[in-house]
């Protein structure tokens, strides 16, 4: 006996795109923080936003690069991520170009 290893397999676990209880986070949130670009990709095809997740929370895009983890930054791009959604009253495109890191954002 044991868990079933396919179980689940071909539907998203809405359980990966909500709030993590212990880190007031999302699991996009943790796939950025750890840099995974697999991670990122895969939570974002099963249905992941790359919008903030609740009002005043941190965009996933604006996240990745006050963190300096650049390679989900194309990622989020890729799915959509909006350069000019606002955090603490900048937007990540501004936040780029204050880190001299503009070009991560030209696709």
């Amino acid at each position: 006996r044991g868990a079933d290893p396919i179980a689940g397999r071909d539907v998203p676990d809405a359980a990966l795109r909500s709030v993590s209880v212990d880190r007031n986070s999302t699991a996009l949130g943790e796939a950025v923080l750890s840099d995974s670009t697999a991670l990122a990709a895969a939570l974002l095809e099963a249905g992941a936003s790359v919008a903030a997740p609740w009002p005043g929370a941190t965009p996933p895009l604006f996240f990745a690069l006050v963190n300096r983890k650049l390679a989900v930054i194309p990622v989020l791009l890729a799915f959509g991520a909006d350069p000019d959604e606002t955090c603490r009253g900048q937007s990540s495109r501004q936040l780029a170009e204050k880190l001299g890191l503009s070009e991560l954002l030209q696709q």
